[in-house]
């Protein structure tokens, strides 16, 4: 008999055993890393978003041979910040033409204004949007404007060709269109700006308010 529970028992031990060592095997590791670099939001080529850490962005950049490069988009997440990767070409067009822009603004002493507009804007907030617009050209800022697409590309189009007709009566232009999949970019500026960046002095110099 004292056989007989003694196997038992010896039985009961090893199944206990195998368990313990099954929920061990089943336990995830930790995995120690020293990443703590901070979280950002990632455009790649394609233009497509993720979220990732800077580190791991910077790593796969040079994977790739590309730029990492931080850009500013309101009509993004403002609790991160956002990077582009970008071809050394694209890197160094971006430069120059950052650096051109830079001189003109100097040189006018030109100030930005920046604007948001959604593509199923209404129309009284459109209406105000369009009245800080003309406030700021008579002042002859010059104004980034971010077009966020929140319906159909029709939607987004007529938006643009609205501000477009507007900004012409206005005696405004725009300048440096870019297209994506879920927004346009652009900048509207006053007619002497333009003038003065097509390599014509502008009649007045333009002081900041």
């Amino acid at each position: 008999m004292s056989r007989l529970i003694s196997t038992t028992t010896q039985t009961l031990l090893k199944k206990k055993g195998t368990g313990d060592n099954f929920e061990q095997r089943r336990t995830p590791k930790r995995i120690h890393t020293d990443d703590d670099s901070p979280v950002i939001i990632l455009i790649d080529r394609e233009e497509k978003l993720s979220t990732t850490t800077l580190m791991q962005a910077g790593k796969m950049a040079k994977r790739r041979d590309l730029k990492l490069v931080k850009i500013e988009d309101p009509t993004l997440n403002k609790t991160k910040d956002v990077y582009k990767l970008l071809t050394g070409k694209e890197y160094y067009e971006q430069e120059v033409k950052a650096k051109k822009n830079a001189k003109i603004s100097q040189e006018l002493k030109l100030v930005e204004k920046k604007i948001v507009f959604t593509s199923k804007i209404g129309p009284r907030d459109l209406t105000n949007k369009l009245q800080n617009i003309h406030k700021w050209l008579m002042k002859s800022y010059q104004i980034k404007v971010y077009l966020n697409s929140t319906g159909t590309k029709e939607d987004m189009d007529n938006t643009f060709s609205t501000i477009e007709k507007e900004v012409a009566q206005l005696q405004g232009h725009i300048q440096q269109v870019k297209e994506s999949a879920n927004s346009f970019k652009f900048y509207i500026v006053p007619t002497k700006v333009k003038e003065a960046k097509a390599g014509k002095p502008p009649e007045n110099s333009i002081s900041k308010d």
